[in-house]
């Protein structure tokens, strides 16, 4: 009754039942967008544990994506990967400075993890 009301005075001269069956027939035919559904813990976790370069491209602006919305992911993803370079090139000394880097951040698993390397006796400065 607005929208009519408001045609009527920019000059519609037609009746208040052609716009009411217009608009009837437009709200049946609206076909609703969902988006997405986000990528579940697995399917990101399995991004973040492989090399980037392992990813395709649909799946790393994907990654990308969820990083960009969640910080404390990101930063974890930087700790995980500097542990995966650590591995590749077999570079133990840099182990301690990565273990003191992951206790000042904030997730509780990661410190519950570099508590584990050094429990095991890992010689991280003689590597």
């Amino acid at each position: 009754m607005q929208l009519h009301a408001e045609l009527q005075d920019l000059g519609y001269r037609g009746s208040y039942q052609i716009i009411s069956d217009y608009l009837r027939s437009r709200r049946r035919r609206r076909i609703r967008v969902v988006p997405p559904a986000p990528p579940g813990i697995r399917r990101v976790t399995g991004w973040m544990m492989r090399h980037p370069e392992n990813l395709a491209d649909g799946e790393r602006r994907q990654f990308a994506a969820v990083l960009a919305h969640c910080p404390e992911l990101k930063a974890l993803h930087e700790h995980v990967r500097g542990f995966a370079e650590i591995l590749q090139t077999r570079s133990g000394q840099r182990l301690e400075d990565w273990i003191t880097a992951a206790r000042t951040e904030d997730p509780p698993r990661l410190h519950a993890f570099a508590t584990g390397l050094e429990k095991t006796g890992m010689p991280c400065s003689r590597a």
